[in-house]
């Protein structure tokens, strides 16, 4: 099930945000209700959560994370689509360079690199993906 974040899932999602990210960012998880655009899998507790930052034309998609022992069972892919249900235009995002297997799955969902990003993560370059609506 895909739901919409609460401040009571904060603990939970911080925990998944630690256990699944290399340079994990929690500030960027601290509003919930008036703050960015926060997806949740459960099953039957936080399993994943997603952080979309939408704007006019675009919604920037932050942060993806599934915790290690639920991934590869679609769940990052429930995230993905449920964002792309409540948003419209196109969807961005930033994926470490050498990070094959992020790669993949948003390559797998339709996104192109649309420009590569000097030194934009502490441990090396980065990637900006695009997806227009729709893919």
């Amino acid at each position: 099930m895909i739901r919409r974040a609460t401040d009571a899932d904060l603990p939970a999602l911080r925990a998944i945000q630690q256990a699944s990210l290399d340079e994990p960012w929690p500030d960027l998880l601290a509003t919930t209700a008036d703050g960015p655009l926060i997806l949740v899998a459960e099953d039957p507790e936080p399993v994943g959560y997603l952080v979309a930052i939408p704007g006019e034309a675009e919604t920037y998609l932050a942060e993806l994370a599934v915790t290690p022992a639920a991934r590869r069972k679609g769940y990052a892919t429930e995230l993905l689509e449920a964002l792309r249900e409540r948003t419209a235009g196109r969807l961005e995002l930033t994926v470490q360079e050498s990070d094959d297997g992020a790669r993949a799955f948003y390559d797998s969902h339709g996104f192109t690199v649309a420009e590569r990003l000097e030194d934009y993560y502490k441990s090396g370059d980065g990637l900006l993906l695009v997806s227009e609506s729709g893919e």
